[in-house]
């Protein structure tokens, strides 16, 4: 699925399955999904936006296996409105590569647990109007390790380092370090 405004775009609670599928050069996201997601073994390559995009999603609708996400504009992962845990699991089966941010939510609840996350060149992870719980993780190489702007950012057992700042608050956040 390539060169299009959107790869795929489902915004109902639709599942959608795909296994080693392209999807790549389109000028928004390659997936923007709002439902149940099982992904195994496909490239999200050179688009615009971001790589994928899910909207009110939890960790229980989502199954990622050997995906790889590379030179995706803005976004490498982005989450609106969703409550989901990025652990060992999770980011094993994810590399990640050439965004501005590695992973960024919006609205909802990010929980990095036990993760690496490198090579954001805005951020490694950015929350906005959300709750972003960092535990047991690694932001190393990134331009800001966290990123946060109107939020409320716990961060323990975790090294951010190498990076060009490594927590970045911007307007009314509330942090526990």
């Amino acid at each position: 699925v390539t060169g299009n405004s959107s790869g795929i775009v489902v915004l109902s609670a639709q599942p959608v399955k795909a296994r080693g599928s392209e999807f790549s050069t389109n000028q928004i996201w390659g997936l923007k999904l709002q439902g149940d997601a099982t992904l195994s073994a496909c490239t999200l390559a050179s688009n615009v936006e971001g790589g994928m995009m899910f909207t009110g999603v939890n960790d229980s609708n989502l199954n990622f296996t050997n995906l790889t996400l590379s030179d995706n504009r803005t976004y490498g992962v982005f989450f609106d409105s969703s409550s989901v845990t990025v652990d060992r699991t999770v980011s094993s089966q994810l590399n990640i590569s050439g965004s501005n941010y590695v992973f960024a939510s919006t609205g909802g609840s990010l929980t990095m647990d036990g993760v690496s996350v490198q090579g954001g060149s805005v951020a490694g992870v950015y929350t906005y109007q959300g709750t972003l719980v960092a535990q047991g993780s690694t932001f190393s190489r990134n331009g800001y390790g966290v990123a946060a702007d109107e939020s409320t950012v716990t961060i323990t057992n975790s090294n951010l380092s190498n990076n060009s700042v490594g927590f970045y608050s911007n307007r009314n956040n509330t942090v526990t370090a």
